[in-house]
């Protein structure tokens, strides 16, 4: 008789059936033991309801500076941090081109996360609009 490889026994599952299982369990909110429990972050920074996949992904928050653009936005993001030698605190501003579906007008502070490579320069893209700007 030949074996096709199922001899009956459901204990020898395929792999990949087995990391589907813990997905879905993990979606339908079932616990896994290989879920670790999140990580606690600074609530201004913290991404919100977004998708896991984006949460590994490199994030940045910063000022929209320039919104003449279909879909694209210019995103001003400020770090600072103390020089080694004198200890005054630098601040340094980097700009981020990002691609913007969600209507980001100038002076917004959005959340950017890093995306595949959508021109020559933007590779960035707005997935929340953290405050709007005061329109006066």
């Amino acid at each position: 008789m030949a074996d096709n490889g199922n001899n009956g026994n459901n204990d020898s599952k395929n792999p990949v059936s087995g990391i589907i299982d813990a997905v879905a369990r993990v979606i339908s909110g079932g616990s896994d033991k290989e879920v670790e429990a999140p990580q606690e972050e600074n609530p201004a920074t913290a991404p919100s309801n977004i998708p896991q996949y984006l949460q590994t992904r490199r994030t940045e928050v910063g000022r929209v500076v320039s919104d003449k653009m279909e879909k694209s936005v210019v995103v001003s993001v400020e770090r600072s941090k103390p020089h080694p030698i004198y200890k005054k605190v630098m601040r340094r501003s980097v700009k981020f081109m990002a691609h913007d579906e969600m209507g980001a007008a100038t002076g917004d502070l959005v959340r950017i996360v890093e995306s595949r490579p959508m021109s020559k320069r933007k590779r960035w893209q707005v997935i929340e609009i953290v405050q709007r700007a005061v329109k006066l």
